[in-house]
């Protein structure tokens, strides 16, 4: 049923396949009681609509992390970037500390849907896997590549810290083309 919770469209597709009907109904006849049911359903497909409006799903939550961490990219802030990272993934913290202020980053895209496994096992923090294909725009500080753009499938695994954040444990970035593993 979560499902329902992530994607407005599916609600207001049934939606619409509910009220177009009634709506010829009342059309046809004119009842007041057909008209009633019409209201019932547009209220109740709104009070849907609002409802996954208000609630945010572990995916979406995922899907919230991500936006943040291209926001903190494009802002260059090493600081605020690490703040996204679990302080145990070492090789991370080390890959950010050591390209990052090499490079001044423009733009950053999460150019496809972006599809969120999680994974939940008893005693342990909840983990996320995100994949999602992406492109980054950037330049070299030391006079190198200029505007170059790095388009990747990434490969996000993330685990919920106790403030329920979602940190990045591991990054994998493959070809866009054929999926082979880069780093």
């Amino acid at each position: 049923m979560m499902w329902l919770l992530e994607e407005p469209m599916v609600i207001c597709f049934v939606g619409i396949l509910l009220l177009v009907p009634l709506v010829i109904a009342f059309v046809q006849t004119g009842r007041l009681g057909v008209l009633f049911a019409t209201m019932g359903v547009l209220l109740i497909v709104i009070g849907i609509l609002v409802v996954e409006y208000v609630v945010v799903t572990e995916k979406e939550s995922v899907e919230i992390a991500l936006n943040k961490i291209s926001f903190d990219l494009m802002s260059n802030d090493l600081d605020a970037i690490l703040r996204h990272v679990d302080p145990l993934a070492t090789k991370i913290v080390q890959r950010a500390k050591a390209h990052l202020p090499r490079v001044e980053i423009h733009d950053v895209k999460i150019t496809s849907r972006v599809e969120v496994k999680i994974l939940r096992l008893r005693g342990m923090r909840p983990k996320a896997t995100a994949e999602f294909y992406g492109v980054i725009q950037g330049s070299d500080l030391g006079g190198g590549v200029q505007n170059y753009e790095f388009w990747r499938m990434f490969l996000v695994t993330m685990i919920r810290d106790k403030d329920t954040r979602w940190l990045v444990v591991d990054l994998q970035e493959r070809n866009p083309i054929s999926g082979e593993r880069l780093r």
